[in-house]
């Protein structure tokens, strides 16, 4: 796929990169510098910017949003990566307040079908209803045998999704003094054993088909259940069971919304500003400071520098990218050390997306489709299969399928559907191509979903109108991922020192806010990511304070409970 090659500059004009770029001009002088504009980048700089700070994000596309855009086809418009969100109640789903800060719910509208997806293969169906009771209850009734397994499965990522609700940067001070014995069993616990959500089902569940079930939609996240922390399984999972949602007018709409923010409080977002270099005041100190950085702008052709108001820790460098472009391009001297890091921490999997726009309404055409099907080759397989799927050919893996007929999504006009296919997929399957054989393959590749599509809905491949492909060597063009993941690392291991650090221990103001640090992954996790980075940026002592004020009223209650127990003996020595 070529992502919006035609109409740059109207794209470039539309959304405006107001700047001159003058070295010596206070223009280029910032309080935080954010490098990409993925919704990591732009939560983080919309929050920092809404509190007083001036900050810049530079971004090598011709649109900002990263993953969280959409490109245009005639007058049909294409959401590029964004199938559907999770958006559970306030209870279990921290985006609700981050939302509110940035005033997200009163400007972007999110819709939802009448139900979560279905998922099929071909001798069954089975539809699954919003609402965690619905789900529960509609499972039981298919699985009566599983009703104990059931009821614990969902009490149990209910019980995860709410202990994360909040997360300890945003936590009250007693709240955080409490977390660790309140919640130690359903987040602690999983935490530190590493548990899977696969063998989590292997001990509560036995029926292999309801295991399948539970993970029909493990694309979104992994390509193996058994190499996928429990928490990060349950959390969203949770809220995808409470609500689906997709955002009306597409996942960009979000992302210029956030653009809108930033400008509006000072801050600017300069588009086609390519970063080749992170500017450091000492590149031989122990732990270096970085004072700016430095970018190829595409539009003028020339080399411009973006610096810090201030050299100190204080002010931050926000890398809103992939790691490995970081410490391969833009600081080179400690690549080999990354490297090695790296090895250890495996990415996630990417994608292979077929986007297409049917000349019909597909909601006329075939109204009991619901808008996300995952369609499995076998439900009743053993689970642990799952961890063949990179073995599988790419043309024969399950696929999800998203018929946004279903939805307000207002992407294309009265008649028209916008659609996708998408499956697991592997840089590796991709590299090593002649762009001539790069291209038959997408094609072939593409023409045999389309195929097993048209099996479920006869008729559906004459409507198709027009078709684009993206596979992990487009992800890795537009994310500068070298494994072309739009997750980040994979989610084997929960916690901060399984991701990037949001404050990079070896530099003194160096920041990461992307898929690739904590929490991590997809939409949500960025958009926490952007705001725990923003909060940490605005009170950089806000969990030093937290554990001082834990340790203090632990004393406290030491010292209280020593005396009471003391108190008798005292009483009696007296005596």
């Amino acid at each position: 796929m070529t992502f919006l090659k035609q109409g740059i500059s109207k794209m470039t004009s539309e959304l405006g990169v107001l700047y001159s770029p003058t070295d010596s001009s206070l223009q280029n002088k910032f309080d935080h510098i954010i490098i990409g504009s993925g919704l990591g980048g732009l939560v983080c700089a919309a929050k920092l910017a809404l509190n007083g700070k001036k900050v810049i994000v530079l971004e090598q596309h011709f649109q900002a949003g990263g993953c969280a855009t959409t490109f245009k086809r005639g007058k049909d418009v294409y959401e590029v990566a964004l199938h559907e969100m999770d958006l559970g109640d306030k209870k279990t789903d921290g985006k609700h307040r981050i939302f509110k800060e940035l005033g997200i719910d009163k400007n972007i509208t999110f819709v939802s079908s009448n139900s979560v997806w279905d998922i099929a293969d071909k001798e069954n169906h089975y539809s699954i209803p919003h609402g965690l009771d619905n789900a529960r209850n509609y499972l039981i009734e298919k699985f009566p045998h599983e009703e104990k397994g059931i009821r614990r499965y969902f009490k149990k990522i209910y019980n995860t999704a709410r202990c994360a609700t909040t997360l300890p940067y945003n936590m009250g001070y007693f709240q955080f003094f409490f977390f660790p014995i309140v919640h130690s069993v359903h987040f602690t616990w999983p935490m530190i054993r590493k548990h899977t959500i696969g063998q989590w089902l292997d001990f509560y569940i036995t029926d292999e088909k309801l295991k399948n079930v539970i993970n029909t939609n493990i694309v979104y996240y992994s390509d193996n259940p058994y190499n996928m922390n429990l928490i990060y399984h349950a959390i969203p999972q949770c809220c995808y069971y409470q609500k689906a949602v997709q955002i009306q007018g597409g996942s960009g709409t979000l992302s210029n919304y956030l653009v809108s923010v930033i400008r509006e409080h000072g801050g600017e977002v300069r588009l086609m500003a390519d970063v080749t270099k992170i500017i450091l005041q000492d590149e031989h100190a122990k732990k270096p400071i970085c004072t700016g950085v430095s970018y190829f702008d595409r539009k003028t052709k020339t080399q411009v520098n973006v610096n810090l108001t201030k050299i100190s820790k204080s002010n931050k460098i926000v890398c809103n990218c992939a790691p490995d472009l970081v410490f391969g391009r833009m600081i080179p001297k400690l690549k080999n050390t990354f490297d090695e890091r790296s090895k250890r921490k495996a990415p996630a999997v990417s994608l292979f997306v077929i986007y297409f726009v049917c000349n019909a309404d597909l909601n006329t055409l075939f109204p009991n489709n619901a808008y996300s099907t995952f369609f499995s080759n076998d439900l009743s397989r053993p689970l642990s299969d799952l961890n063949l799927v990179a073995y599988e050919k790419i043309e024969e893996r399950s696929f999800v399928f998203v018929d946004h007929s279903k939805v307000d999504s207002r992407l294309t006009a009265s008649g028209r559907t916008f659609c996708n296919i998408t499956t697991a997929a592997y840089i590796q399957e991709w590299k090593d191509l002649t762009p001539d054989a790069y291209k038959l393959k997408k094609q072939e590749v593409a023409d045999i979903y389309i195929n097993r599509l048209e099996e479920y809905y006869p008729g559906i491949k004459a409507v198709i109108d027009h078709i684009e492909v993206g596979t992990p060597n487009t992800m890795r063009r537009y994310t500068r991922s070298e494994s072309g993941s739009l997750y980040g690392y994979n989610p084997d291991e929960f916690g901060s020192q399984h991701r990037m650090k949001n404050f990079h221990p070896m530099y003194k103001n160096l920041c990461f806010s992307s898929a690739w640090s904590f929490p991590g992954g997809g939409f949500t996790g960025a958009i926490i990511c952007g705001d725990m980075t923003a909060t940490k940026i605005l009170d950089q002592h806000i969990l030093l304070k937290k554990i001082i004020f834990t340790v203090f009223c632990a004393l406290v209650i030491a010292a209280v409970c020593t005396t009471l127990i003391e108190i008798p003996r005292i009483i009696e020595a007296v005596k």
